[in-house]
């Protein structure tokens, strides 16, 4: 490394390398220096701290002058020989600084791959139960803070809800200290106990699908009635369902491609149609095109931001006419229960649920088109032999394309046992 004596007029004569950097050393004060790059003129320190060798930034040369920053690398050469690190300094520094937002867009914002339904999520714990805190240092939430906040939100708003800001919470913290070092090491949720939580999705009994459909058929929205039929036939995700395209549909090869399913693009898929799943897209196709225009481009329009129904979730007055509640994946839990009942195999309801498989089952199962078109009419017949009442509109128009015989039942044993 060269020696110089540094002053301003020295270190304006110092020519930028062609590439790389050169550090230009003080010929009066031992670690002091200069270091250039190929457009930058940088003031440093050097020490060693208890033995580790540490390069400490001070400031641009023309933003500071040369004596302050020879002032500056005194102090901080000083401190090193007192063993105090300063780049830890400011970490520590930066650690206690980092406030709840700036983590939560860490943890948000980075490489992992997220749907942007659970960002949504994220940013409404956020913003609704916890706005008072995201400007507020991470290190100054407490085990206490979090058990009251807990306990306020499960008081005023509900278990699932308090259970989830806090999941989010951890979250971000955990992300913060890989990054951060200097947080406080335990994370201040351990000081949260959930609370217990009854399973609010469960499947629908076959018994009470017939209630379901009077009910949905009571509806005033034809989208959203149909919408819900074809969430429990096809055991869809309610965010892949919602956003479906005209595009990604085959009416005449009864397929649906799923372009970004849970777990991104990687996950794609198609599914086949079954008859009555066909019937439903090609009511919507012809009736969309009345109220919407032959360009609207989604399935399930709505006059939204989006451009779609976006929130299914029944409203109160939908509640009270349909004489019955009922939560969005519960569809696809009954759809799962039906598929099992109608003696689908465990591996063809994984494929049509794109459930992940392991290992050399995919490469045996996929491929298998007109296999799984076969179980997904199945599963369809078992869910109309429940759901339709025997000789009413919607019986007539429900075609069984599956040898029902083959799971030990038949339509007419469920129109009996509903009787």
């Amino acid at each position: 490394m060269p020696v110089i004596r540094i002053t301003k007029s020295t270190v304006d004569a110092i020519d930028f390398p062609p590439s790389g950097q050169v550090i230009y050393k003080d010929s009066q004060l031992k670690g002091f220096g200069v270091k250039v790059g190929t457009g930058t003129k940088t003031y440093i320190a050097e020490g060693t701290p208890n033995g580790r060798t540490r390069l400490v930034t001070i400031g641009r040369h023309g933003v500071i002058t040369t004596e302050q920053a020879r002032k500056k690398a005194q102090a901080i050469l000083q401190d090193m020989r007192e063993g105090v690190d300063p780049n830890k300094v400011k970490k520590q520094a930066r650690a206690k600084q980092l406030t709840l937002r700036e983590a939560a867009d860490l943890y948000i914002n980075g490489t992992k791959v997220r749907a942007a339904r659970t960002t949504q999520t994220y940013r409404y714990a956020l913003d609704y139960y916890l706005s008072d805190w995201l400007d507020r240092p991470l290190a100054e939430i407490t085990r206490k803070d979090c058990y009251d906040r807990h306990q306020r939100i499960g008081r005023d708003h509900g278990h699932y809800v308090a259970n989830n800001a806090m999941a989010v919470l951890r979250g971000i913290y955990n992300r913060a200290l890989k990054q951060f070092e200097d947080l406080p090491p335990v994370n201040p949720t351990i000081a949260v106990d959930r609370f217990p939580q009854e399973k609010r999705d469960c499947a629908i009994p076959a018994e009470k699908l017939a209630e379901w459909y009077r009910g949905i058929r009571k509806l005033p929205s034809p989208i959203r009635q149909d919408f819900y039929l074809f969430l429990l036939y096809s055991g869809m995700r309610r965010q892949a369902a919602l956003t479906m395209r005209w595009e990604d549909v085959d009416l005449e090869g009864a397929t649906l491609f799923v372009p970004l399913p849970k777990g991104g693009k990687k996950r794609a898929f198609s599914l086949p149609l079954s008859s009555s799943m066909v019937e439903i897209l090609k009511r919507r196709k012809e009736q969309n095109m009345i109220f919407y225009g032959a360009d609207n481009p989604w399935a399930w329009p709505a006059q939204s931001g989006a451009g779609h129904i976006t929130e299914p979730k029944l409203a109160p007055l939908d509640i009270k006419k349909m004489g019955m509640s009922f939560i969005m994946h519960a569809l696809r839990h009954t759809f799962a229960t039906c598929a099992n009942a109608a003696g689908i195999g465990v591996y063809d309801l994984k494929l049509l649920m794109n459930h992940a498989l392991s290992g050399d089952v995919t490469t045996v199962y996929v491929g298998s088109g007109e296999h799984l078109r076969r179980a997904q009419q199945k599963v369809t017949d078992y869910i109309n032999g429940w759901m339709l009442p025997k000789g009413s509109e919607d019986m007539e128009g429900a075609v069984f394309e599956t040898d029902c015989g083959d799971a030990g039942w038949t339509p007419a044993d469920i129109w009996a046992n509903q009787a």
